[in-house]
């Protein structure tokens, strides 16, 4: 068994993942980032920066590179069923960039490593290693070799998927609240500077997603929440969306989808004063930080990290990573989301009734 030693052990090397590894590298803190997959890759999503994201990049010095790579949007439409000539409902302004995860994901992960922080491909997490009460790194295989981190801090940044965390002791429920499913396609009539977001009343809270990547690759999906609809299947649905899309506009007249569709599961549980432990704690996806509205997770993902930062930087400088000294972790999550989050769930309860949808629709430009 290969034994490797570092102060801060990060899994997963998506955006909350590679936002922490760059911070605690520039603090001079050890970091080493694991992620199960070889850089580049692709992940489900509806690739959208929203304001939330730009404002965490901007403090990293790393939105000019974003402005520079991406296309750019400054409003987002919804509607209240599929047919977009007479069911607008709202128009909200807005701005942001579209950064395709292929795109983004290696953008941070550069960003980590110039920092100074190493990174290790292809390793899967099998579980941690627990001295006493306290997390004290993990347990993994690369190459189908065992591999034996030891860290001073673990940080689970896996997203929604897989056990680490759970295993970590940093979350009570696991079971996915929602499941998103995206394909690009080629053709699709859109405006490249409007993000369009549909309603569908068949399906409620349910809802389809038209992002425009550039003027002709546009990024396609859905999101669908699985109690209330635990009888449908992910694929069928967007092929239901797609094909009543094409009935009811001409978006979708020339369209060639030219990649697979992926699916993922979101967890929108979030419980702040279960993210962290004795030697460990959660960010991004991982620790629940999904809008329970409408999906969105990667603001609250780099914001996170930040936070973590501070407590993680802390925590290694005075020696102690007892729960009790990262518990000021969960406190700061729990004053900065515990309202956001209170509203969205309370909106999307509203969604699931067709007669409230179109009035609560119309309040979300005011959130």
């Amino acid at each position: 068994m290969k034994h490797i030693k570092t102060e801060a052990l990060v899994v997963g090397a998506g955006p909350a993942g590679a936002m922490l590894a760059s911070l605690l590298a520039r603090s001079n803190i050890e970091v080493l980032l694991v992620d199960r997959s070889s850089f580049p890759r692709d992940k489900v999503c509806g690739d959208a920066l929203t304001p939330r994201s730009l404002e965490s990049l901007r403090r990293q010095d790393l939105l000019h590179a974003v402005e520079e790579r991406f296309n750019p949007f400054f409003q987002i439409q919804l509607f209240s069923d599929l047919r977009t000539d007479n069911r607008l409902v709202s128009s909200v302004p807005s701005f942001g960039y579209i950064a395709p995860r292929l795109l983004l994901d290696q953008l941070l992960l550069d960003n980590a490593m110039d920092a100074g922080a190493q990174f290790l491909p292809e390793v899967t997490i099998v579980r941690p290693q627990i001295e006493g009460h306290q997390v004290v790194g993990a347990i993994g295989r690369q190459n189908n070799a065992e591999l034996a981190i030891e860290a001073k801090i673990t940080v689970s940044a896996i997203g929604s998927a897989g056990s680490f965390t759970t295993e970590l002791g940093l979350s009570k429920d696991r079971t996915p609240d929602a499941i998103a499913a995206r394909a690009y396609f080629h053709g699709v009539k859109s405006n490249p500077e409007t993000l369009e977001l549909y309603y569908w009343e068949k399906f409620l809270p349910f809802y389809g997603w038209i992002f425009p990547v550039n003027d002709q690759i546009t990024n396609v999906g859905i999101l669908m929440f699985t109690k209330q609809h635990q009888q449908i299947n992910i694929k069928q649905a967007f092929s239901n969306f797609i094909s009543a899309m094409s009935k009811a506009t001409d978006k979708f007249d020339q369209a060639i989808q030219i990649n697979d569709l992926g699916a993922f599961p979101l967890r929108m549980y979030f419980d702040p004063m279960h993210c962290y432990t004795s030697g460990a704690l959660a960010v991004g996806d991982a620790a629940g930080l999904v809008d329970p509205l409408i999906g969105s997770g990667i603001g609250f993902a780099l914001e996170s990290a930040e936070i973590a930062a501070g407590y993680i930087i802390k925590g290694i400088q005075r020696k102690d990573r007892s729960r009790r000294a990262l518990k000021g972790y969960g406190f700061a999550l729990l004053r900065k989301y515990q309202i956001i989050f209170h509203y969205s769930r309370l909106f999307r309860y509203c969604l699931h009734f067709p007669a409230l949808a179109g009035g609560m629709i119309k309040l979300l430009q005011y959130t």
